[in-house]
């Protein structure tokens, strides 16, 4: 003989479709986990953000500054691998010259990223961005606009606040 059997609806079962609906979302779904999560790196000394320049953002050198905050991704900044900070526009790296590491005054520029050390930068409690051996990103106070490494001291130039995070898919 035949035996039917029925197996009751429980809350693991998923429950079937009506004719005529769909299943799919009206607009594509985002992936699970951003990319990354972008964000501006502000001066504490005068609220501008820390960009590429528009005119050398494509090239190994390209000039970093803090300029007034415009919401361009030339001012946005992901954490990449190896405690890197990537340029969403560019994917390229700050970083300061390999050649002179330890030397006051060396500008960071826009270079592609190649995991060496002088790519390398850390957060810290004080609000400062250093190197790998402990330099800090430091706002020119004679242009405020131009940025360098130089000693840490604990002025304002050297506080950098992070602000304004995205998620990046």
């Amino acid at each position: 003989g035949q035996h039917n059997s029925t197996v009751p609806n429980t809350p693991h079962q998923p429950v079937p479709a009506q004719p005529g609906t769909s299943l799919q979302p009206a607009v594509p779904a985002k992936p699970a986990t951003p990319r990354y999560i972008s964000f501006k790196i502000k001066s504490s000394k005068n609220d501008g953000c820390l960009g590429l320049d528009d005119h050398t953002k494509d090239i190994n050198g390209g000039t970093i500054t803090v300029q007034p905050c415009n919401g361009s991704d030339l001012q946005r900044w992901y954490e990449g691998p190896g405690s890197t900070l990537r340029s969403v526009a560019t994917n390229r790296c700050m970083e300061v010259d390999s050649w002179h590491p330890e030397e006051d005054g060396v500008p960071a520029k826009a270079w592609e990223c190649n995991g060496q050390d002088n790519q390398v930068w850390h957060w810290n409690a004080d609000r400062t961005l250093r190197t790998i051996i402990g330099k800090c990103l430091d706002l020119d106070t004679h242009t405020n606009v131009l940025v360098s490494q130089q000693t840490c001291s604990g002025i304002v130039g050297q506080e950098w606040v992070l602000g304004d995070a995205r998620k990046d898919y």
